[in-house]
C-alpha cells in the first residue's frame, strides 16, 4: 500500500498507476531504465518476448511457463483471469510483467493481445484491493502501436438491489 505521503506519489509505480497498470514503451534504453527501478524497489521482474509467437496456444504455453501457472491452468482466457488472480505477490513490492515486441503480437492476434491487456488490467486493480501490486509493460516496436481504451468498468447496481431492478425492466 502507497502511504499518502508527496515522496510516494513520486516513485514510478505510483505514478504508472495513477493512469492503469500497464504502459507502453519504444526506447529500450527507458524501458531497461525503468526495469532496473522496479527490480532496485523489490518487485519481481517477468518477461515475455512475444516476438515469435503464432497462436494462442503458445502465448497461453509461454505465459503459464513464466508465472509458473498450476498444472491445471486451462490454457484460455478465463483461466488466465483466474490465475493471475491467484498470484503470489508480495505486499512488499509487487510482479511487473515486461511483454518484449508486444506489437508483433497485436499485429497477428490483436483481440487475443487486446484481451490479455484488458484481463491484466482489471486484475491489477482486484489485486491492490488485497495490498498486491502487478504493473505490466508492454514493448513496441513501431511508435503508431495503438491500443483502445482497456480496464472500463460498468456502473453497477449495488448488491442488494441487482437482481431485483434486473427482474423488474
Amino acid at each position: 500500500m502507497f502511504k499518502h505521503d508527496i515522496g510516494e506519489w513520486q516513485r514510478k509505480d505510483f505514478q504508472i498507476l495513477l493512469n492503469g497498470s500497464i504502459s507502453l514503451y519504444h526506447k529500450e534504453d527507458i524501458l531497461e531504465e525503468d526495469i532496473k527501478w522496479f527490480a532496485k524497489h523489490g518487485y519481481v521482474i517477468s518477461e515475455i518476448n512475444l516476438q515469435e509467437v503464432q497462436t494462442e496456444e503458445e502465448f497461453h504455453s509461454l505465459i503459464k511457463q513464466c508465472l509458473n501457472f498450476p498444472s491445471y491452468y486451462g490454457e484460455n482466457l478465463n483461466a488466465l483471469g483466474d490465475c493471475i488472480f491467484s498470484l503470489e505477490i508480495s505486499n512488499e513490492s509487487g510482479l511487473l510483467l515486461v511483454f518484449r515486441n508486444f506489437d508483433l503480437f497485436y499485429k497477428k492476434m490483436p483481440s487475443l493481445a487486446y484481451n490479455v491487456l484488458n484481463i491484466l488490467e482489471i486484475n491489477s486493480r482486484r489485486l491492490m484491493l488485497t495490498d498486491r501490486r502487478l504493473i505490466t509493460f508492454a514493448h513496441s516496436n513501431k511508435l503508431d502501436l495503438d491500443i483502445p481504451p482497456i480496464g472500463a468498468c460498468s456502473v453497477m447496481w449495488n448488491n442488494r438491489e441487482w437482481l431485483k431492478n434486473g427482474a423488474n425492466s
